[in-house]
């Protein structure tokens, strides 16, 4: 099924409703059944810890909690259970579910001579999400216009998108273990693509006060700076982009070399893969698009578009931006070497 683009717009909770609505069915047919979900509503559901993050929430950014209680009425499940998932990193589990060891994205950034700036990234899922995601613009009243890469039950702002003010955030997985009560960094998240300044931004993935945290690119129209930022729950680094790099899920800044954290093999494998084609052609290198689709590496390509694995990871959708001093160009793939499938500048 191509990916579809869906604007919603109203009250937070309004458009909660639209988005549980549209995938109502994922909701309540497939998240239940992913291992990740039955680990941590085994040992997380009624637990003070989960109400010690739901409580921090509230408090800091209620209108991100309303949409995540009209997500859950719109689908017709528990508040708790979407709660749950959309706090998925914040709970630690007892061990990585072995099925979805190499769930995660790759991101490449580029910082070209004459302020152009492309940051590409493939967004990588559970492949039972393969034809359920979409792409959501989402208009709240008197907020931020929002548009991202929308999982079924799960609010904005953790994957890839974009905002009306040429915000461009994309976001990679990491797994680090220094988890604790504070807030959801998929509330971190969807409050960053709302804001209005890349130095706003910073300011949210700065809080102490967060249960854990991602890796995000960050670049603005208008701003000529490209961030890659590592922002576990004890600590965020901010280094700014030039030339290229890569990213994939797990921590890369010297800063966080004795912060204890889970690299799988994918992830390295994906990491060094796109790092030697930089480093072999540097600026001469394949495009961001080019290095996202590559899959030399039969058991660990960076493109995860096999279906014929045990593997659950999949390459839902890849995103290409375009920033400049006047606009963001923006596709959307459904693999990053064949056309987009949607597009567009703001």
């Amino acid at each position: 099924m191509a990916l579809k683009q869906f604007e919603f717009s109203g009250s937070h909770y309004d458009i909660g409703v639209a988005l549980g609505r549209l995938s109502a069915d994922s909701i309540r047919n497939i998240i239940p059944k992913m291992d990740r979900m039955i680990a941590l509503r085994k040992l997380w559901l009624g637990s003070d810890r989960l109400k010690q993050i739901e409580a921090a929430a509230r408090t800091a950014f209620p209108d991100y909690m309303r949409e995540m209680e009209g997500i859950a009425d719109g689908a017709g499940v528990p508040f708790q259970d979407i709660l749950i998932w959309n706090c998925r990193g914040d709970l630690p589990t007892e061990s990585e579910p072995t099925s979805e060891g190499a769930l995660g994205c790759t991101t490449v950034m580029s910082a070209g001579q004459h302020g152009n700036i492309e940051i590409a990234h493939n967004e990588d899922g559970h492949k039972w999400l393969k034809g359920q995601c979409h792409l959501v613009t989402l208009a709240p009243e008197n907020a931020t216009c929002v548009t991202s890469f929308y999982y079924p039950g799960l609010i904005s702002g953790h994957n890839f998108g974009f905002n009306e003010f040429g915000l461009v955030q994309t976001v990679n997985n990491i797994r680090p273990g220094d988890q604790k009560p504070g807030l959801p960094r998929h509330i971190i998240s969807r409050a960053s693509l709302a804001c209005r300044s890349m130095d706003e931004a910073l300011g949210m993935f700065g809080r102490t006060d967060r249960a854990s945290g991602f890796h995000y690119a960050l670049a603005q129209r208008g701003d000529a700076r490209l961030l890659s930022v590592e922002a576990p729950a004890s600590g965020c680094v901010v280094r700014e982009v030039t030339g290229r790099s890569a990213h994939a899920n797990h921590l890369v800044f010297s800063e966080f070399d004795a912060l204890p954290q889970d690299v799988t093999p994918s992830s390295r494998f994906r990491q060094e893969k796109a790092e030697q084609i930089l480093s072999a052609d540097g600026e001469g290198a394949g495009s961001g698009l080019a290095i996202l689709g590559n899959t030399e590496n039969a058991d660990f390509p960076i493109c995860l578009k096999r279906t014929d694995t045990e593997e659950t990871s999949y390459t839902l959708a890849t995103a290409r931006f375009g920033i400049t001093g006047t606009a963001v160009t923006w596709e959307v793939y459904d693999h990053p070497c064949d056309d987009a499938v949607l597009s567009g500048t703001i």
